[in-house]
């Protein structure tokens, strides 16, 4: 499924509301699965503050300039690399990543606003990695179980 054709089925399943006017918009497990991000499609959720597209088989982040995010679900996916986020970084405040085959946590220390984060059962090998999280001063909450350090 494309980004834009789960973006219209959702619109449809939710009696023709304007997904770019929506506050949440979960599209997760598409089936067929969505397997590729587009900045330009996911930028147009101008109001989108919890933005859910977890179990599919996206395998790229793309960069987000999405001014009201606040959540971001991108669990049960193929993602390698944390990427795209500096236009969300003063607003996002929860990163639900957990499920992938991450094995850095870089792209993480400019989310100035993250309080919460999920990246549990990903691929990060290298204890070292979590001096990264050392810049967000705000993070309250971290979930890295099942990493291989």
């Amino acid at each position: 499924t494309s980004l834009q054709d789960a973006l219209n089925n959702w619109k449809e399943k939710n009696n023709g509301e304007d997904y770019a006017n929506a506050k949440l918009v979960k599209l997760l497990g598409q089936i067929p699965p969505i397997e590729k991000l587009e900045s330009q499609v996911l930028n147009a959720l101008v109001e989108c503050e919890h933005l859910s597209l977890s179990s599919n088989r996206i395998t790229n982040m793309v960069d987000l300039d999405m001014p009201k995010l606040r959540i971001l679900s991108l669990s049960r996916n193929m993602i390698k690399k944390i990427v795209g986020l500096d236009g969300v970084r003063n607003t996002l405040q929860e990163l639900w990543i957990s499920y992938n085959k991450i094995d850095s946590l870089s792209g993480l220390n400019r989310l100035e606003n993250l309080e919460v984060l999920y990246i549990a059962n990903n691929d990060v090998t290298k204890a070292v990695e979590l001096e990264k999280l050392a810049e967000l001063t705000e993070l309250k909450s971290i979930l890295l179980k099942e990493n291989p350090f």
